[in-house]
Parts: C-alpha cells; structure tokens; sequence
C-alpha cells in the first residue's frame, strides 16, 4: 500500500512539472522563431539596398541609376 502512494504522488508530480515547464518552453520558441525573422528582414532589407543604386552604362547622362528591385520587395 504504502509503495502504490509513493508512485501515484509522482505522478502527480510531473503533471506539475509539466504543467510548469511548457508554458516556459513556448515563450522560448516564439522569442527564437521572432529572432529569426528579425534577422531575415535585416538581410533581405540589406540587400535590398546593396542592389538598389547600380551604375548605368557609359552612354547615359547620369552616372547612377535606381534599378526597380523594390518591385521583389513585397
């Protein structure tokens, strides 16, 4: 008797634990999948940038022109 006690009380004990532990374990995976994102717009927006302003060809009146990459920017 005192042996199936001690084994029901452990159990509930990791339903608390659990109980505990997942809340935890989700706010982390939200807060890394937004890192994430975060650090793919800081690339794409970089990029971006870089392609924006190339240099035209010889013949043209101004050294520089704004190509239409912000068309792919959506």
């Amino acid at each position: 008797m005192v042996m199936h006690r001690i084994r029901s009380s452990r159990g509930g004990q990791a339903m608390v634990e659990f109980a505990l532990l997942v809340p935890v374990f989700f706010m982390m995976l939200i807060g890394l999948l937004d890192f994430g994102r975060a650090g793919f717009y800081y690339v794409a927006s970089t990029s971006l940038a870089r392609s924006g302003p190339t240099p035209r060809p010889s013949g043209s009146r101004s050294p520089w022109v704004v190509a239409p990459s912000h068309r792919r920017c959506r």
